[in-house]
């Protein structure tokens, strides 16, 4: 049932946000390595393109590819056989959430924080699009899952498979390394209990080799690494150096350390964001090692907020959203269980919930990646006072070129100032691309007007507005027309 719904609401739509920001990487990477694959070709620069990710959450993508090659897909069409991939490594995370959730709490908790997660706008973003994050969420939420399995069941063989699935969340991508961070911790917390010993020569065998495996696996997946990982992974990590500014309340700025926590707060649904501190409020004082988990789940992953990658709204927060809905639903159950006539109160208290997060998810799609809560007004709001960019993925550029191909006159030209700038929609060779004054179509986005370059290029003189891509109330993406003369 998890599955069958989270599938079908990641399919709606799955294509109408159009081509995103490194959608293009990841699609060359995984196409330049098929091709290296298929000849033999193991030497380092055949494998070079986007070094700066390991390679997993790419390999995911080779069946789509290789469909694409076998039916002749054209650039415009190509990314929508990979985006379904995303959609179903999405919805099976759903299911092992709600089967965490089920096996360590209860059923109800699970159900609950099944649906809250299929439900979250942040998520759904990133699982219908072609990218790194929702594979690596989903082996981060594996290796969770088998976690509390070691715990519950008090036997190795799920740690090792714990650790396995946490290494190939690292051979995704590095932000995965926050799983040390949370298994080592909570298996000394849980041994301390039991034994009274932090002695680390007496940690279970999986946890001694987890440093050794996850770096194994790596090493073994990447020919980008061979035969010198030392001096390759240098380059791979070199390649984030320098500050990054971006709009963040209201200001263009470099990230302050609170960049993560601001956006959690206001990216994640305010309803979702008071049931988890109502749960914290609780889980830190009854203290199971199940909470542990999960206080350890939902914390350690903002540890990103120390490296000066600080951008792109949600994204490198990503994998504490399954503890976000594990946390909220045990808040939820916490309330409605203190009403008298319980079992009333949690039906209708349930429904309002999955309503108020249904009618967000109908209200922005499919512009989820700009999803602001309540708490800040919406993007409405943030657009209003240009408290943070909307559309910084370069979403919305189909829907704008849609228009003009059902409105345009046969001959017309359109000139894009737009980041990405990648416009594969145009209904070529009736309508062409033309950058100058003189296009009958003035296109750009809100990543353009905050560019210093390219928004020296859009001139709306001797043009009017005539159509905007809007989240919610909010425009980020306009198209202007020539004036008749």
């Amino acid at each position: 049932m998890f599955f069958a719904l989270a599938f079908s609401i990641r399919l709606w739509g799955l294509n109408a946000a159009g081509n995103v920001w490194d959608e293009y990487f990841y699609y060359d990477a995984v196409r330049d390595y098929t091709r290296a694959a298929s000849q033999g070709d193991f030497r380092t620069q055949s494998w070079k393109t986007n070094k700066e990710h390991p390679p997993l959450g790419k390999y995911i993508y080779t069946p789509a590819v290789l469909y694409n090659r076998w039916q002749h897909v054209s650039d415009a069409n190509a990314y929508s056989s990979l985006r379904f991939i995303s959609a179903i490594l999405g919805s099976i995370t759903v299911v092992l959430v709600y089967l965490i959730g089920k096996r360590n709490y209860s059923f109800k908790i699970g159900v609950m924080a099944g649906l809250i997660y299929c439900l979250l706008p942040a998520v759904i973003s990133y699982n219908k699009i072609v990218d790194l994050d929702v594979t690596m969420v989903f082996f981060f939420t594996l290796s969770m899952y088998f976690f509390f399995e070691y715990f519950k069941n008090n036997a190795s063989k799920p740690l090792w498979w714990s650790v396995i699935f946490a290494s190939l969340a690292i051979a995704t991508k590095f932000n995965a390394l926050f799983l040390f961070l949370i298994i080592y911790p909570v298996a000394a917390i849980y041994r301390w209990r039991k034994n009274k010993t932090l002695n680390p020569l007496k940690l279970p065998l999986p946890l001694k080799l987890f440093p050794l495996i996850s770096v194994a696996i790596l090493y073994l997946i990447w020919p980008w690494l061979w035969p010198n990982p030392w001096m390759q992974i240098n380059q791979t990590v070199g390649h984030w150096g320098g500050k990054i500014y971006e709009l963040f309340l209201g200001q263009v700025r470099e990230g302050p350390l609170s960049y993560f926590v601001v956006h959690f707060l206001f990216g994640t649904p305010g309803l979702i964001i008071i049931l988890t501190l109502v749960a914290l409020f609780v889980i830190l004082k009854r203290r199971k090692i199940a909470d542990f988990v999960i206080l350890f789940w939902l914390i350690m992953p903002f540890g990103i907020s120390f490296y000066h990658l600080r951008q792109d709204h949600l994204r490198y927060i990503l994998s504490v959203m399954p503890a976000v809905s594990l946390l909220s639903s045990i808040g939820f159950w916490i309330i409605v269980e203190r009403f008298p006539r319980a079992k009333v109160a949690a039906k209708i208290a349930a429904g309002a919930l999955v309503v108020y997060l249904a009618i967000i998810v109908c209200r922005i799609q499919p512009y989820y990646l700009s999803y602001y809560n309540e708490f800040i007004g919406g993007p409405r709001n943030v657009a209003r006072h240009n408290l943070f960019k909307l559309g910084f993925y370069g979403e919305g550029i189909k829907e704008a070129t849609d228009y003009i191909n059902k409105t345009a006159k046969d001959g017309a030209t359109v000139h894009y100032e737009i980041i990405p700038d990648d416009a594969p929609y145009l209904d070529r060779p009736r309508l062409s691309r033309q950058d100058n004054d003189e296009a009958d179509y003035l296109v750009f986005n809100t990543n353009a007007m905050q560019d210093k370059d390219k928004k020296e290029h859009i001139n709306t003189s001797g043009y009017k507005l005539e159509y905007s891509v809007k989240v919610g109330e909010a425009p980020f993406v306009f198209v202007y027309s020539k004036e008749s003369k």
